[in-house]
């Protein structure tokens, strides 16, 4: 709820803003594509028994809402989700299945579109950071911070409609490990411990 309350807070304040020039202002694009799994490692599993976790590849879909700021400049929301499963790799032993899992991305950003607004094709580039959550069916719910880039191209059929697509990289931090690390003396070296997917979809621009 708290994540809805400040992505509608923040949707609302950008629109507010005065516009960077006259003609179709918003664009909003609902979309389809296909996430790429990932795993992430160093868990914390109290036996110690579990080497990594797998991410199942699965179709996602979404929602964009971009306003223009200026000619090359875009701020965006978005969301997207996925159903997969997680599967744990153990050190020694069969795979264990946890089951179904729901992962959110909530996400503010920006998009640098090349070109003119009055081309019919414009390629850009994307980047945002927010929240991901995880929905594990065996386990209780979590919240991790998370970054996206990616790139595309926007093709334009009307004044108000167009097509999306684009390939995007999404990092969600999990956790970081402590170790040892000596040479002449020891030192504490801290490792994150990143989930990485990557995800290619396309979508239907309306733009007013």
């Amino acid at each position: 709820m708290i994540r809805r309350i400040v992505f509608a807070g923040l949707l609302i304040t950008m629109a507010m803003a005065p516009g960077a020039f006259a003609g179709e202002r918003f664009e909003l694009t609902p979309f389809i594509g296909y996430r790429f799994g990932g795993d992430f490692d160093n868990i914390r599993d109290p036996n110690g028994e579990i080497k990594s976790v797998d991410v199942g590849d699965s179709e996602a879909y979404g929602l964009m809402f971009d306003i223009n700021m200026g000619e090359n400049t875009q701020i965006e929301l978005s969301w997207s989700t996925q159903n997969t499963d997680l599967t744990g790799r153990q050190f020694n032993g069969p795979n264990i299945d946890f089951g179904d899992t729901r992962i959110d991305y909530w996400h503010v950003g920006g998009n640098y579109i090349f070109g003119d607004s009055l081309d019919d094709a414009r390629g850009f580039l994307t980047f945002s950071i927010g929240a991901t959550h995880f929905s594990p069916e065996a386990f209780s719910s979590e919240t991790r911070f998370s970054f996206v880039f990616g790139g595309g191209a926007k093709f334009y059929f009307t004044d108000t409609i167009g097509i999306r697509v684009q390939g995007r990289l999404l990092s969600t931090y999990i956790n970081s490990s402590t170790s040892w690390w000596c040479s002449y003396g020891c030192w504490t070296v801290s490792t994150g411990n990143y989930l990485l997917q990557a995800e290619i979809d396309a979508g239907l621009i309306f733009r007013f």
